[in-house]
């Protein structure tokens, strides 16, 4: 007789569920009428816009809302002033921004907006047509947790060239040439249209709330560049226009960007993005800090706390603040696991943003003279001066009256 003695071996398999993370923004469109009727200038060349309509569009009961016109003429100088019942703050939009904007507004909070239409003198037939309001919705959906650990560690915090990227509830931020970094999964669609900063906090019950519209920017749809193919294969970068209000562009207003290098081998990665969360800090800027766990090849890997908005979100190298990727996926939970983002050794990721190196070496100019969007500016005006960016060696100088036809005046040495 033998006496066998049998082992089972048990295998226990630990398996990690993966997911990009956006974090979709509760929202629906409303049919709303609205025509002005056509107006004309008054012909007194020389005279400033003046104020030849005045409206309101009221939803009721909703936190915050967007106009879309479904047909405009804005003339060649003329503009709206459309401005929030709820806190004051305003959006001015002429033809060229209304364009640049789809012929949608900014957000606003609240549920109602006072719209004025002002016509320069010159200007005829002047109208808008709105058919359509975007409005938020007070509930949210159920967050994806990708929390590493036990607790949630996130904190409140400010920095400069991260944005919320909307309506697709994404980050973006700014690189040293002035384009925009997202998640591939982020622009991968339609809903990627405005970038906020400077965002305010949420409402108690977690319904987000919008900065003043001299902090939104529309997103150039026309240059967006992006690859969704999962973990490590995940990027983007787009551009935006000009502030309708400032006519500054995101690196010049904000005074910030985050460099990029090459790195697998931080010791410490930090997120910083706007993640979903409870009351007030809901989809606001937030960061955490944790270790590396063994990023490697186009992939960064990292024990650092995420939630469903934080996609898009720089990956950044604890110790120096440099962006080494971009963040794309949660895996973590609390029981082990890591997030996952793009690094910036995949190549194609690498080129488009200009090799890190901040693309055209030139700074913008600066000081100008008349001053960004003034109005009533002189055809005879003596003389037009700014101060050249640092490293221009050239420069293109047009003048006129119609933005799409304009002359040039100067061009060559500076």
């Amino acid at each position: 007789f033998f006496n066998v003695l049998i082992i089972f071996f048990s295998v226990v398999v630990l398996s990690t569920t993966v997911f990009a993370q956006p974090a979709k923004i509760p929202y629906r469109v409303e049919t709303y009428e609205l025509e002005s009727g056509y107006f004309d200038g008054n012909g007194t060349l020389g005279s400033n816009a003046v104020n030849v309509y005045t409206d309101y569009v009221e939803v009721h009961n909703v936190p915050w809302l967007q106009l879309h016109f479904s047909d405009a003429n804005l003339g060649k100088e003329s503009y709206l002033i459309i401005r929030s019942l709820k806190d004051d703050l305003w959006q001015k939009l002429d033809a060229v921004s209304i364009e640049q904007w789809q012929h949608f507004s900014a957000f606003f909070n609240g549920n109602a907006v006072e719209i004025k239409l002002y016509a320069a003198p010159g200007d005829r037939e002047l109208f808008i047509n709105i058919e359509q309001v975007v409005v938020g919705e007070w509930t949210i959906g159920d967050p994806f947790l990708s929390i590493c650990g036990p607790t949630d560690d996130r904190i409140s915090s400010n920095q400069p060239a991260t944005a919320r990227l909307l309506n697709v509830g994404c980050t973006a931020w700014i690189i040293p040439n002035g384009k925009f970094v997202s998640a591939g999964h982020c622009l991968d669609g339609s809903s990627a249209n405005i970038v906020e900063f400077n965002v305010p906090p949420s409402l108690p019950n977690g319904t987000i709330q919008h900065p003043g519209p001299e902090d939104q920017y529309s997103v150039d749809v026309s240059t967006k560049i992006y690859t969704n193919g999962g973990i490590g294969n995940d990027w983007g970068v787009f551009e935006v226009f000009p502030n309708s209000i400032t006519g500054l562009m995101p690196r010049e207003a904000q005074n910030a960007y985050w460099p990029l290098v090459q790195d697998l081998g931080p010791d410490s990665i930090r997120i910083t993005g706007y993640g979903v969360d409870d009351g007030v800090d809901n989809q606001t800027q937030q960061t955490h800090i944790g270790p590396n766990a063994g990023s490697s090849g186009t992939t960064m890997r990292y024990v650092t706390d995420t939630q469903g908005g934080n996609s898009g979100s720089p990956v950044i190298d604890g110790l120096t603040n440099a962006a080494v990727g971009v963040h794309t996926h949660g895996g973590c939970s609390s029981s082990g696991g890591n997030n996952n983002g793009t690094s910036t050794f995949h190549t194609a990721f690498w080129t488009a943003v200009d090799e890190g190196s901040g693309g055209c070496p030139v700074e913008p100019p600066s000081n100008p003279n008349p001053p960004h969007a003034s109005n009533g500016v002189s055809i005879n005006l003596s003389e037009l001066s700014w101060t050249n960016g640092t490293g221009a060696l050239t420069n293109e100088l047009y003048f006129g009256t119609n933005p799409s036809s304009l002359s040039l005046v100067q061009s060559g040495t500076l």
